[in-house]
């Protein structure tokens, strides 16, 4: 039971760092207003400064005197640099409007359903075999009341020491995390690790969660090709290293109003050998990675294609 428990915690720390440490690299997301052309008018403007997509509200309280151009409370979303959102206007001629507004942001694109299914590569190297298990949201796995999360899914990765991490797709880097060693062997519950987010083009999220320290070899803000080079997976907390792999979103409902986990799950297709249409793995399976030029280049336009393969 002790063991079972230890394996609980020690893999289900993924959960508590989509909601902590996907924060640690963020700037802030600034909501501002300026004077319109027309007197009397207030124009909302947001500046993003992180390299991907976020998700603003904004309340509107002691509105009076004037009338929004959108519905409120606002929630949009901002790319990332300057962003108008609404605009506020005099609801008559020559009324003096009076408003105080607030608002909070959520890293990601919100979306109204969750993405079309994506084939994924796995994230170590051609020809290598690894070892597929499926992880648990450590409130489940202790058995913790009114604390389950029941759309979560990651995957644990078995894999070797010093073995490269490749992405599984292209997108973006944000949310990167390094510098953290630890000296203890199977911890039973870890909290800080290293780990990288890539943002991709339908508003999910890639997680590479247990890097070693000093071996990520992209900044955020990095454009990253499926099939590149991360980092290298840490031998520190195990004796058998695992990487652990999460694809996540945040839905349009869970930015409008307040909910205990803003983020949810998917469960990623992947190709692998003998397995190359992409289906869904199956836990507790050895699969062989295989990285087909289809597949790394399905996100390319033309020209990145052309520039691909010239370098």
């Amino acid at each position: 039971m002790i063991s079972f428990l230890r394996a609980c915690c020690f893999i289900a720390f993924c959960f508590y760092t989509l909601a902590i440490q996907a924060q640690s690299t963020e700037q802030r997301v600034e909501v501002t207003y300026v004077k319109g052309n027309t007197p009397g008018e207030y124009s909302f403007r947001a500046t993003n400064p992180n390299p991907c997509d976020y998700t603003v509200k904004v309340d509107v309280t002691d509105l009076t005197g004037l009338s929004s151009s959108s519905s409120l409370p606002f929630v949009g979303v901002v790319r990332p640099g300057e962003n108008s959102l609404f605009t506020l206007k005099p609801s008559s001629p020559n009324s003096n409007g009076t408003f105080r507004y607030s608002y909070t942001y959520l890293r990601g694109r919100s979306l109204r359903a969750e993405p079309k299914p994506f084939v994924y590569l796995l994230p170590v190297a051609p020809g290598k075999p690894c070892l597929v298990q499926e992880t648990q949201y450590i409130g489940t796995a202790l058995g913790l009341k009114g604390d389950a999360l029941s759309n979560f899914y990651s995957l644990s990765i078995r894999m070797e020491a010093g073995d490269s991490v490749f992405a599984a797709r292209r997108g973006v880097i944000t949310g990167l995390i390094d510098g953290i060693t630890h000296t203890q062997k199977d911890a039973m519950y870890v909290r800080n690790v290293n780990q990288v987010d890539v943002f991709h083009n339908d508003g999910t999220f890639g997680r590479y969660a247990r890097l070693k320290a000093g071996s990520i070899a992209v900044q955020d803000g990095d454009h990253v090709e499926a099939g590149q080079f991360l980092g290298v997976v840490s031998d520190e907390l195990s004796q058998k290293p695992s990487l652990f792999f999460t694809v996540f979103y945040l839905p349009l409902l869970n930015a409008q109003q307040q909910t205990a986990y803003r983020y949810a799950h998917v469960r990623p297709k992947f190709v692998a050998q003998n397995q190359e249409s992409g289906d869904m793995l199956i836990p507790n399976k050895t699969y062989v990675a295989i990285r087909p030029m289809e597949l790394v280049t399905q996100e390319m336009s033309k020209r990145d294609i052309k520039n691909y393969f010239k370098k």
